[in-house]
C-alpha cells in the first residue's frame, strides 16, 4: 500500500533490497510483491517514479530476471510515460 501513496520511494527501497541481494531469495521469494511495485510505479502519475521503475527493471533483466521485462511493453507509448526504457 505505500506504493500508492509513495511510488518513487517504494521502488527506491526496492532497488536496494533486490540489487543487494546475492543469491536471489528475496526476489524469487516475493514476485507477486514486486510486480505490484512496479506496475503501481510505472502507473502513478510520478514520471520520476516510472523512470526509477523502468531503470530497476532493466537492471533485474540484465542480471538474469528476464520475466520482468514483460511488464515494461505494458506501459511503453501509453501515453503514461515517454516510451523509452
Amino acid at each position: 500500500e505505500t506504493v500508492k501513496v509513495f511510488p518513487l520511494e517504494a521502488v527506491k527501497i526496492l532497488g536496494k533490497l533486490v540489487l543487494a541481494n546475492q543469491p536471489g531469495w528475496i526476489i524469487f521469494g516475493n514476485r507477486d510483491e514486486i510486480n505490484t511495485i512496479f506496475t503501481t510505479a510505472l502507473q502513478s502519475p510520478d514520471v520520476v517514479a516510472q523512470e526509477e521503475a523502468k531503470g530497476l527493471i532493466n537492471r533485474l533483466v540484465a542480471r538474469g530476471y528476464a520475466d520482468y521485462s514483460s511488464l515494461l511493453p505494458n506501459f511503453i507509448n501509453s501515453g503514461k510515460n515517454s516510451g523509452t526504457l
